[in-house]
């Protein structure tokens, strides 16, 4: 997270809770907070849409850091979160929590809704009650729908949502919007698009081909399908310029400002893996988005972003963190590779 620390000027230092701290944004968030001086609370529920395992690994140098502690709470039920966090001060809520959207959409789409939305609800009361002024929101791009103006801007008419995730995330951002009007919370919502990086969740489309590549297996990809891909570091450089001043009410782009076609991203790490893989075009299915491409001005004229991580550089050092990965024979991966 070295890129993180340099970016970043400290005013002062600040008491920051983030949820959803085991999670693979989260916990590289985390880490840079931790070494940039910050002290963290963080909460999670090691929720079953991938391994506790992998989780508990991601947390590994926060855990034993002296201004990190750890509190496992579902952010669902607003009682017992309250209770975990009643002897803390705070200046900042970072909510990360959030369901896998690779979770089977049919089966539960009320775990969505409790998360997104009563648990965002249930922090939005906790900033209020303790007068925290400065929540962050981490939305996503999949609220864009299928908007065929490109690239996305914030100000964007958006589309129908075309899954329970998108829908959740659209009511967490407007619940962020009453509670910054009504109360005087800086709450800014975070539009990030496709996050990539060490630490992947194993159920994204990078892991996916990450994985595939390594058995020299064929690669699947929708036709006609591009993303805007944002290395991890750099999201978490946005979030913690976030922290710097008081906004208001903001929605605000966090992307590489660049889309690029999912074949020729799988294309790019068959080759740094030395894969035999052929990579294989699928047609679309109405609930993928096919495109998502930030425009990043606002977060630049507001956050002063710049992202610092081409494409190429970072799907190379993802490779060598997946690649290790495998060579250490991480128990918690087996189910996945």
């Amino acid at each position: 997270m070295t890129l993180v620390i340099k970016l970043v000027k400290i005013v002062f230092i600040m008491k920051i809770l983030v949820t959803g701290c085991a999670g693979f944004i989260g916990s590289s968030l985390v880490d840079s907070l931790l070494k940039l001086g910050h002290a963290v609370i963080g909460v999670d529920n090691f929720d079953l849409s991938y391994s506790k395992a992998i989780k508990q690994q991601n947390m590994l140098d926060a855990a034993k850091h002296k201004n990190f502690k750890f509190i496992n709470v579902d952010v669902t039920d607003g009682k017992l979160l309250k209770s975990a966090l009643a002897k803390y001060s705070l200046d900042a809520i970072i909510n990360l929590a959030s369901p896998e959207r690779m979770r089977d959409f049919d089966v539960d789409p009320v775990f969505y809704v409790k998360t997104s939305v009563v648990g965002t609800i249930n922090l939005l009361e906790l900033a209020k009650e303790k007068g925290v002024k400065i929540f962050i929101y981490a939305s996503a791009s999949s609220v864009y729908g299928n908007t065929r103006k490109t690239p996305y801007l914030e100000k964007h008419y958006l589309t129908r949502p075309l899954t329970p995730y998108s829908a959740s995330k659209r009511s967490g951002e407007e619940m962020c919007y009453v509670y910054s009007k009504k109360y005087g919370i800086s709450a800014i919502v975070l539009r990030i698009f496709s996050t990539y990086g060490p630490r992947i969740s194993p159920h994204q489309k990078i892991f996916y081909i990450l994985n595939q590549a390594r058995k020299n297996k064929d690669i699947s990809v929708y036709k006609d399908s591009g993303r805007d891909f944002v290395y991890v570091d750099d999201v978490a450089y946005a979030i913690i310029s976030c922290l710097r001043k008081r906004l208001g009410y903001q929605i605000i782009n966090i992307g590489l400002g660049v889309s690029y076609s999912i074949k020729d991203v799988a294309l790019e790490i068959v080759k740094l893996m030395n894969s035999k893989s052929k990579v294989i075009e699928e047609s679309n299915i109405d609930e993928i988005q096919r495109y998502t491409y930030s425009d990043i001005k606002k977060a630049n004229k507001l956050l002063g972003y710049i992202p610092r991580i081409r494409l190429l550089y970072g799907l190379a050092a993802t490779v060598g963190w997946f690649n290790q990965e495998v060579r250490n024979n991480r128990v918690f991966y087996k189910e996945y590779l």
